[in-house]
């Protein structure tokens, strides 16, 4: 719901649903690593170098996204 809708279809405009859940996983992942920067107690932020990780573990796993 909270993404532009265009991108949305534009991931949807091979007509396969399949390609329509690899975007909304991808971006699903990408959001989560950045509310994990958002915590109110700085002690339970991740470092940059492991933020930095997660989402290059991301973009090898889903493929570019």
């Amino acid at each position: 719901d909270v993404l532009d809708t265009s991108l949305k279809q534009e991931a949807n405009s091979g007509d396969s649903s399949y390609a329509l859940q690899w975007f909304s996983q991808c971006c699903v992942e990408m959001l989560d690593s950045g509310l994990m920067c958002t915590q109110e107690n700085p002690q339970k932020r991740p470092l940059m170098s492991s933020v930095a990780q997660r989402l290059e573990n991301i973009r090898k796993e889903q493929g570019y996204c």
